[in-house]
């Protein structure tokens, strides 16, 4: 067994983590949109983790916290207010025990407001050399995640379609528990259908050929029925003619007779 490589994707993964503020710093500087969420939430860089950077196999890029409210919660003192705060999304990207790496979006939400899915496996299999390629696609994702889910948000058609992509194409996890995609469980139900609609259609036309009679053919019959008609035709023809010869023949016979008209 070769652990070489799975020691240098770790050594990999620790590189970027500890160079991602300057490369995030120069990515978010050609981005005017992420100019007003930075203004508004603060984006930190936080190699190691938010919780005092001791985990080396964990890297969080997040929009900070925001207060956008206050709630009386003491019905005996109205003076007592709590401060209703939003949390921004977040970006987490985990290193593995086998050296691949985990990028996962969470999305920005309140104590009592968040969409459906609790997150959103970007990749599950990224190779840690490949992050400084990935990283400016993955913050384009996180910022228009930001703006589709936070409570004043202006997502752009270009941030709803990201997002609904993503929703449609990625696994989420959803009360815990990771979820196949949308587009594969959409696939398999317009497969089983169209599998059933043309298994019944298949089986319906092979009854009715089995036990459908042929059509009856009528043809002698027709024939007959036409050589009958030919014949009264022909005896009507000959029953004219006979007609007309005894009419021409009246008048002679008369005169013969003496009788006059």
């Amino acid at each position: 067994m070769n652990s070489f490589e799975r020691i240098e994707r770790y050594k990999s993964f620790k590189a970027f983590s500890e160079a991602s503020k300057p490369k995030y710093d120069e990515i978010s500087r050609s981005d005017k949109k992420f100019q007003d969420l930075n203004a508004h939430y603060s984006l930190c860089v936080c190699p190691g983790g938010s919780q005092g950077g001791a985990n080396e196999r964990l890297l969080e890029i997040f929009y900070g916290q925001r207060p956008f409210d206050t709630q009386r919660f003491d019905p005996f003192d109205r003076n007592r207010l709590k401060v209703l705060v939003e949390y921004g999304a977040r970006l987490h990207y985990n290193l593995l025990d086998n050296g691949r790496a985990l990028a996962v979006l969470y999305p920005a939400k309140t104590d009592h407001f968040s969409p459906t899915e609790d997150s959103i496996l970007v990749s599950g299999n990224l190779d840690p050399n490949d992050l400084r390629k990935a990283c400016k696609a993955h913050f384009e994702l996180l910022n228009a995640y930001m703006r589709c889910t936070s409570l004043d948000g202006e997502p752009s058609k270009m941030d709803l379609l990201r997002v609904f992509w993503l929703r449609l194409t990625r696994p989420l996890m959803v009360e815990g528990k990771m979820q196949q995609t949308r587009l594969w469980v959409h696939a398999v139900s317009i497969f089983k259908f169209t599998m059933s609609v043309g298994l019944s259609g298949f089986l319906l036309a092979l009854i009715m050929a089995v036990t459908a009679s042929p059509s009856p053919d009528y043809s002698p019959e027709i024939g007959q029925t036409n050589k009958a008609l030919n014949s009264i035709d022909k005896k009507i023809e000959r029953i004219s003619s006979n007609l007309d010869e005894i009419r021409n023949a009246l008048p002679k016979m008369g005169s013969r007779n003496g009788v006059k008209k």
